[in-house]
């Protein structure tokens, strides 16, 4: 019998071992790229808890939804893009804009095109001349150089004015 249970107990840790060192060696799968996007739905920004309802604009503008699109499908390959852990203890007042962003966008896997979203907090220009972008519901989150920022804030100057 206790030859039967250490048989039964290593068998488990041989599965355990498999389904766990499958699940952490499948981390290199690409990010899916995004090939087009067909609007930014801009919403107020309220919290990091909770995404608004609170609609204030939407940005259609082809340069600047292409502008966008670069630095979405750049966020782990760019020098000046960094993925950190989620600013919880950033000063919203500090940024120059902050909002919620629903990036309306389609994208391809598996020689597939699918329409999609993501839901995102965005917080442009702080004093440093930095900005954040968060995925909601995640801990994915990227700081932006000053270049990637100032790009940022010529795609949501006029979003600010529609407030």
């Amino acid at each position: 019998m206790k030859k039967t249970n250490k048989i039964i107990f290593i068998v488990f840790i041989v599965i355990f071992i498999g389904l766990s060192y499958r699940h952490f060696t499948n981390t290199d799968k690409a990010r899916m790229e995004i090939s087009s996007l067909s609007s930014i739905d801009v919403f107020k920004f309220n919290s990091f808890s909770k995404f608004s309802n609170d609609k204030i604009g939407v940005i259609y503008d082809e340069e600047k939804l292409s502008k966008f699109k670069v630095i979405m499908n750049s966020l782990d390959t760019s020098e000046g893009i960094k993925k950190i852990e989620v600013p919880k203890d950033a000063n919203i007042e500090s940024f120059k804009y902050s909002y919620h962003i629903q990036p309306n966008l389609k994208y391809v896997e598996d020689n597939n095109v699918y329409d999609g979203y993501f839901l995102l907090y965005i917080l442009v220009g702080d004093s440093e001349g930095r900005s954040y972008i968060i995925f909601s519901g995640t801990e994915l989150s990227y700081v932006l150089d000053k270049n990637n920022t100032n790009i940022l804030k010529e795609i949501f100057v006029n979003v600010k004015k529609q407030q």
